[in-house]
């Protein structure tokens, strides 16, 4: 990493990658307990890649997302 910024880039596409997967398996699994696990992970990722986006807002810079269709990314983003 040559900055704070290149390790906030990579670690928001990580949770975008991160979300797409556990949405993925989230639906297909149909085990209560398991789906549990994925939707806490789910929470997790979507909150780590809002604090990243922050994060960089704060460096002067507008994440755009790289894998997450934009609708799902700005709704992520507006979530509290």
């Amino acid at each position: 990493m040559q900055s704070d910024q290149d390790a906030l880039l990579v670690a928001a596409t990580f949770e975008e990658i991160s979300i797409m997967d556990l949405e993925k398996e989230l639906d297909a699994t149909q085990t209560e307990d398991i789906r549990t696990m994925y939707q806490g992970l789910l929470a997790g990722s979507r909150k780590h890649l809002r604090s990243y986006v922050a994060d960089l807002h704060d460096l002067g810079i507008e994440y755009a997302p790289r894998y997450l269709d934009k609708s799902e990314f700005e709704e992520i983003i507006k979530a509290n």
